[in-house]
């Protein structure tokens, strides 16, 4: 009955992690990866060695009818491996010159209405360089645009700035004349309609920031006509960086097409009045502009490749949230899902109330029929797990309520045998003390109890059940050369305290014979049985004058250095021709005096 009763209540305040895998079962199904390969076709790709610093996107729909602008991008003044020409077509239209001067062709295989934005999102995908660039591709461009870009970006600096950089386009309604140098437009006497902001205006971005940011939206409120890449940089604009406008000494020209429309003087189309699908402002995308008004940063349809790209950049600083990170798509929790969650909690908190109801019953139950139970009712109740909160030398000090105790590391503080072994005090500071007091709880790995102690220059170490002060700043930790060598201001004792009092009153460094005593008698240990240290996991204990002696699953090794490396994690590697087992303290001592005596011998010949 009692033990039944002990259980109960401490089911009651065990507490589990809700809601997770709830959480994260609607969102295990990865989204869709970028289609190459099944609508999209990508004819062309990128294949030279040297990455370029600017990707420069050139969009169609099958409504070009000249394609001078790639003999314009071939004539820059700065090298061409700077930078690569992304061809991208909407429909299915392959164009044999766009195959030859293009670095990457691509078709979309799209239906009316036809998105541009979709077209921009691939040629960013395909992107290499560290600016991408989406301007106008029938426009004639000056021999120093791709520097200007640079120098804007750039300037003295090796990283690209930040910022939202748009080239103005002039306008003619005059059709394409036919040039020799893109020279000539800079003369006073053309014509232009006059600078109009975002009317086939250039936009280059940094190609980190259209990512993190989304690329441009996909939504079907951007299909056809009246659209273009402002839509990503406004909400860049939202999101800090600056918009800037280059100077007008540096534009592109745009002359008009067969069926001109706007300005001209002439109709538009019925086809081009046709891809104009949802409402505009000022010839801009509503939704777009709506996105400047209101401070959206993420567009309302991203891309599903680029979603996993710019999911795949992020950098975490501590594990626990990449637990949540990785764990689904961009839908979120489906309304199911959160319902069950809450459900969870719900049932959670009515289960809390039951068993505390129940609780109350069983001690007034045991108020009248057993009154001895009733504070064994409520010390049960108010139990909870032993929370590990420092540990020294092999030991972890427990707090668990209002009990403070200290166990050896290898021990399960709730183990019922463990309770007979505790050390316990009535506050953290006479534990910690105590815990000074006893020989260290074997400790199979070197442990620094404090690195300076109250300014004398030594360090205390904890190593199996031995406790080292040696002077701080030595280097690395050689229990071997502690032993074998001269004292050299080291001192060996079996408690923290011990070694700490030696240092204090400068006594003489712990002799020879003493630290070979101590030695034996911690290894010794190890043949008595070693708690605490799982199989297959060597541990270093010396490194002697021609012999390693390690311990690893039980068995205790003595290894010639000759042998080089070993690998000890298997049965096979600790059978190796020449790898002596050490099975009583016999043996270990031998091992010791030999090792002591043949460096004795080998210091005095090399004095000689």
């Amino acid at each position: 009955m009692r033990r039944k009763l002990v259980d109960f209540l401490t089911k009651e305040h065990r507490r589990r992690s809700l809601n997770y895998d709830s959480a994260i079962t609607s969102l295990r199904a990865a989204p869709p990866p970028f289609e190459a390969g099944n609508r999209i076709r990508i004819h062309k790709r990128n294949t030279r060695d040297a990455l370029p610093k600017l990707s420069i996107l050139l969009l169609d729909w099958s409504c070009r009818e000249r394609f001078d602008t790639l003999d314009w991008l071939e004539q820059q003044d700065v090298p061409r491996d700077a930078y690569e020409l992304i061809w991208v077509e909407l429909f299915d239209r392959v164009i044999p010159e766009v195959m030859e001067r293009a670095d990457v062709v691509v078709t979309c295989g799209q239906s009316q209405p036809y998105h541009k934005h979709e077209g921009y999102n691939i040629g960013l995908l395909l992107a290499q360089g560290e600016l991408f660039c989406v301007c106008d591709s029938d426009a004639v461009f000056p021999q120093e645009f791709v520097r200007s870009i640079f120098h804007h970006f750039y300037g003295e600096g090796k990283l690209p700035r930040g910022s939202v950089l748009f080239h103005f386009e002039g306008r003619s309604s005059l059709s394409y004349p036919g040039l020799h140098s893109a020279q000539e437009l800079k003369d006073a006497n053309w014509r232009w309609w006059g600078l109009h902001p975002n009317v086939g205006a250039c936009m280059t971005v940094r190609t980190a920031d259209a990512i993190r940011f989304g690329g441009f939206d996909e939504d079907p409120v951007y299909a056809g006509y009246l659209c273009g890449p402002y839509e990503l940089g406004w909400r860049l604009m939202n999101a800090g960086l600056a918009e800037v406008w280059h100077d007008p000494a540096t534009m592109l020209w745009h002359f008009a097409h067969p069926d001109p429309v706007g300005d001209n003087g002439i109709l538009p189309s019925l086809r081009q009045i046709g891809e104009i699908t949802y409402p505009h402002v000022d010839l801009h995308a509503l939704h777009a502009v709506e996105a400047l008004v209101c401070g959206r940063l993420l567009p309302l349809r991203e891309n599903a490749a680029l979603f996993v790209r710019r999911m795949s950049s992020r950098v975490f600083g501590a594990a626990f949230v990449t637990r949540y990170a990785f764990s689904g798509g961009p839908g979120g929790f489906r309304k199911e899902s959160v319902r069950k969650m809450r459900r969870a909690s719900q049932l959670e908190e009515l289960r809390i109330r039951a068993a505390r109801l129940v609780v109350r019953m069983i001690e007034g139950v045991c108020t009248v029929l057993r009154p001895e139970l009733v504070a064994f009712t409520r010390q049960r109740r108010n139990w909870k797990p032993a929370a590990p909160v420092f540990s020294a030398a092999g030991w972890v000090l427990y707090v668990q309520g209002k009990e403070i105790f200290a166990l050896p590391h290898y021990l399960d503080p709730h183990a019922p045998e463990a309770k007979a072994l505790r050390i316990t005090g009535g506050d953290v500071w006479s534990v910690q003390n105590a815990i000074l007091e006893r020989a260290p709880a074997l400790c199979s790995q070197p442990e620094i109890i404090d690195k300076d102690y109250r300014g004398t220059g030594y360090q205390t170490v904890a190593f199996l059940s031995l406790v080292i002060g040696v002077r701080s700043g030595q280097g690395r930790f050689d229990l071997g050369r502690l032993l074998l060598e001269p004292p050299d201001g080291t001192y060996w004792c079996t408690t923290v305290a011990g070694a700490r009092q030696m240092v204090e009153r400068a006594q003489a460094p712990t002799a020879p014979e003493s630290r070979r005593e101590l030695f034996l008698n911690a290894v010794g240990g190890l043949l008595d049985g070693f708690p605490g240290i799982p199989p297959n996991s060597p541990i270093l204990l010396a490194t002697l004058f021609d012999t390693i002696l390690v311990y690893v699953t039980n068995e205790l090794l003595a290894i010639p250095r000759a042998l080089c490396q070993v690998d000890l994690t298997n049965s096979l590697g600790r059978r190796t021709p020449g790898i002596r087992r050490l099975s009583c303290r016999t043996e270990l001592s031998k091992l010791v005096d030999g090792q002591r005596a043949a460096g004795v011998i080998s210091a005095a010949a090399a004095s000689e």
